[in-house]
């Protein structure tokens, strides 16, 4: 440096400025500085779902700003923080068509491989002269049948515009194969009315109340059923809710700044709390929601931490995000220099979530959370399972809403299949079960006539043998008489002579 310079750059956010003295070439500086922490590094978070007060958003943690299982086939590139003035972002996606019409020529191809592997089983060969091990089968034509019936029947349910295969320009041919015979009309549902394709071909449900709406079904559901939905309880969060206390000024120190909890099962790791002064309750629920958010073990289960004002003084409510009787937030008393005194927690109570509760058409419903399903031995209901978001105060007196199932194609199929090839009761099962009784029949009379025919061998062979003997006898008397009469003549022949 010249004695002219006055100041040097270094590295990187580094620079020197001198005010005094003298430089000469060739001096050379050694200098050592800090860089002060200004705040600890954390995952990238980001919270979907509901803003609304309706419902509780789900957040992510990720190490990097790269999100790609939140959401499937869809990958978040994070680029900045959100704000009170810019608001949500909404996302917005496309449908894959391409995928869902690999997933139709997927069902396309497998319904052509049963009927044919039906008319391999019934067809009669001219040339070789040769049947199908099944050919004129009973059973055999009657599964052929009903899976013909059941591709050509219209979906119950659907409007008439959409609920039949042909609507989407898939037809039989005069083979009996399924075939895409108008592929436009595919790509333009697909595009148009996704919604309703899905239906043509899966369980659903359309729904007269928003928060109620359809998750699956059984196959004793019938298609195009409506049935009324009546809410008793609705699901709530479990919560934690502290003691009373005055939040002018709450003072945590480094003796008295960490909390535990247990949410949903889950115990957190020591959170740590600023040591300073809080001067309002707002400012004290705002640190503790950054320290549970910024836990491994419970920060991604979209915890909230609110402070609940009364005026003069108020009191912290910790809540989980899930819903029903096993979503609780306890407070864990066995940690060392813990604020549970000054925040009002030594004596918080735990309250647990309620399951949702209520019938479906008239019928009994057991609640788990917000899902709402039908018992086992219902008769219209069983195994119908619905996703009721109600809140206690959307709850009416009677029918809170109404639910109709449809049953698309390739439920019906699969639940057809599913009657065919049950192991225990299927059609088959039954089939086969018919056979191997007939074939137990048939190796007890082959038994029965074995041991028949060697109880007549034995009688016959004894028989036999008696007759043997009585042959001997006889022989052995003709002798005795040939031997008799051969002296008789010769004494006869021995008196004439001597006359």
């Amino acid at each position: 440096v010249s004695q002219a310079d006055s100041e040097i750059s270094g590295l990187e956010g580094l620079k020197l400025t001198f005010t005094d003295g003298a430089l000469k070439g060739g001096d050379t500086f050694q200098v050592s500085t800090f860089a002060p922490l200004l705040q600890q590094a954390s995952d990238a978070r980001v919270s979907i779902g509901s803003s609304d007060g309706e419902g509780s958003p789900i957040v992510i943690r990720s190490a990097t700003n790269t999100i790609e299982d939140a959401i499937a086939g869809v990958t978040l590139n994070l680029k900045g923080l959100t704000t009170n003035e810019t608001g949500p972002i909404t996302l917005e996606t496309g449908v894959d068509t391409s995928a869902i019409r690999e997933k139709i020529d997927a069902f396309i191809e497998a319904y052509n491989g049963a009927m044919s592997y039906i008319n391999d089983l019934n067809e009669y060969d001219t040339e070789s002269k040769t049947a199908g091990v099944l050919m004129g089968d009973v059973t055999l034509l009657a599964i052929e049948s009903r899976i013909r019936n059941m591709i050509a029947r219209p979906v119950a349910g659907l409007d008439q515009s959409m609920n039949a295969l042909s609507a989407i320009g898939i037809r039989t041919g005069s083979d009996g194969q399924l075939s895409i015979k108008d592929s436009s009309k595919l790509t333009q549902a697909l595009e148009e009315d996704y919604a309703s394709v899905v239906k043509l071909f899966t369980d659903a449900g359309t729904s007269t109340q928003e928060g109620i709406s359809f998750v699956s079904s059984s196959s004793s559901i019938a298609a195009g059923a409506t049935f009324a939905v009546d809410i008793t309880q609705a699901a709530t969060h479990g919560y934690l809710q502290g003691q009373n206390i005055t939040d002018a000024s709450i003072t945590i120190t480094t003796a008295n700044n960490k909390l535990r909890l247990r949410v949903d099962g889950v115990v957190s790791d020591d959170l740590v709390l600023s040591a300073r002064t809080y001067t309002s309750g707002e400012d004290l629920a705002n640190e503790l929601q950054t320290r549970v958010n910024a836990d491994p073990k419970i920060g991604g289960r979209g915890i909230s931490v609110e402070w609940v004002d009364l005026g003069d003084e108020g009191y912290l409510k910790m809540s989980s995000a899930t819903y029903g009787s096993t979503s609780k937030v306890e407070m864990i008393t066995s940690v060392s220099n813990n604020a549970m005194s000054p925040l009002g927690l030594a004596t918080a109570v735990s309250h647990a979530g309620d399951n949702v509760a209520g019938t479906i058409n008239g019928e009994k419903a057991t609640g788990k959370g917000q899902y709402l399903t039908g018992n086992d031995n219902n008769k219209t209901t069983s195994g119908l399972k619905l996703l009721v978001t109600l809140t206690s105060n959307q709850l009416t007196e009677g029918s809170d809403g109404d639910i109709t199932v449809t049953r698309g194609v390739a439920a019906v199929f699969k639940d057809l299949l599913d009657t065919i090839t049950d192991s225990e009761d299927g059609v088959i099962a039954r089939k086969s079960s018919a056979l191997q009784n007939q074939i137990d029949d048939y190796e007890e009379r082959i038994a029965d006539f074995d041991e028949r025919l060697a109880t007549r061998r034995t009688a016959l062979e004894k028989e036999y043998a008696n007759l043997e003997t009585v042959l001997s006898q006889l022989q052995s008397q003709s002798s005795y008489l040939e031997s008799m009469l051969s002296q008789a003549s010769s004494n006869l022949s021995s008196i004439l002579g001597g006359d």
